[in-house]
């Protein structure tokens, strides 16, 4: 009845309660917390990626859910973690990030039935596996070619990350299509 609504709300507002989430997960079968492996950069700092988190985190209280930050292995060395956090019921899912060419995480989480989104692609795979956002860096490098194209610059060259890295394919790739459009020179720089 709106009466008892209204005294169980000022109740609630007095004694300042909040949700036990180890009870409503009993009920629910859900924790509200979704996995996050941090990325290891040793000595340095990656603006991106921790802008990406802030965000994340943020995004993620607003609906509730918080994020758990954990560390794993690279490639299939560390699905094991990823194994025990589902298992022991310490995260409903993941969002994975720092993709890599036929990164095994993808897949597996998967083949688990384990919920999960990624910033970022599996690289070289016809089909991505699940859900996923990611900057298209063939189009970003391809309109830094036409802007110095237009601005007179007749050789440009392009510096990425080892061929290895699937970012670094696509954002040549980007490259080498601009500049043999505009008819402008790629090998040997």
């Amino acid at each position: 009845r709106p009466d008892t609504l209204e005294r169980v709300n000022r109740s609630i507002e007095l004694l300042n309660y909040r949700p036990n989430r180890n009870a409503r997960s009993l009920r629910t079968s859900a924790v509200e917390l979704i996995g996050y492996c941090v990325p290891s950069w040793p000595n340095q700092t990656h603006l991106v990626m921790d802008q990406f988190l802030h965000a994340l985190c943020a995004a993620a209280e607003r609906t509730g859910r918080h994020i758990l930050l954990f560390t794993a292995p690279g490639g299939v060395d560390g699905m094991p973690t990823y194994d025990d956090l589902h298992a022991r019921r310490l995260v409903d899912g993941f969002v994975l990030s720092q993709t890599e060419t036929h990164d095994p995480r993808h897949g597996w989480l998967k083949q688990q039935g384990i919920p999960f989104v990624s910033f970022g692609r599996v690289w070289k795979e016809t089909t991505q596996p699940g859900a996923w956002v990611d900057v298209d860096g063939a189009a970003g490098s391809e309109t830094a070619v036409r802007h110095l194209h237009a601005t007179g610059r007749r050789r440009i060259a392009f510096l990425g990350w080892p061929k290895t890295s699937g970012l670094a394919e696509d954002r040549a790739g980007g490259w080498r299509d601009a500049c043999n459009d505009l008819g402008l020179p790629t090998a040997g720089l």
